[in-house]
């Protein structure tokens, strides 16, 4: 009989700069060759979940300054890319992001992890929702509690 184990899910944002204005195409080519075999095998061991590689180009809001061009791509800080790390810690998700093969080519991670689901603030829809989903035995109980009143009437109970 095997033991379960309990496993949290971990955001991992992948930085760095663009890589054409430092590796050649044939080292761009052999990283991400390393990467997606990297990926995959730790995807068949149900360590890594989906994610995606995001455009350079994009736009940034901060507060009420209202939107400005962004990100830049010649920014070390630059989003390159997000996905999920599947693991027992964060000592864990630390250790397989520390595999990553991107890291030897000017790339920089970030792990988080994803806090559990709060509890979803009412909007008028779930709240109609949720009325539907107890009307029936609203109804059950308001009609069953009128008919043993009038039984009671009746019978003078």
């Amino acid at each position: 009989m095997s033991a379960l184990t309990t496993t949290s899910q971990y955001l991992v944002i992948c930085r760095g700069a663009d890589w054409n204005k430092i590796l050649s195409s044939g080292d761009m080519q052999s990283a991400m060759k390393q990467f997606y075999a990297w990926f995959e095998r730790l995807s068949d061991e149900g360590k890594m979940r989906s994610g995606h590689r995001l455009a350079p180009e994009g736009a940034i809001l901060s507060g009420r300054k209202g939107v400005t061009d962004g990100p830049f791509p010649e920014s070390k800080e630059a989003i390159a890319g997000y996905w999920f790390i599947q693991a027992a810690g964060l000592e864990e998700a630390v250790k397989i992001a520390k595999g990553n093969p991107l890291l030897n080519y000017g790339k920089t991670v970030e792990v988080r992890p994803i806090l559990p689901e709060a509890a979803p603030v009412p909007t008028r829809e779930r709240l109609m929702a949720f009325v539907v989903q107890i009307l029936p035995f609203v109804l059950a109980v308001a009609v069953g509690g009128c008919l043993a009143s009038l039984v009671l009437a009746i019978w003078g109970g």
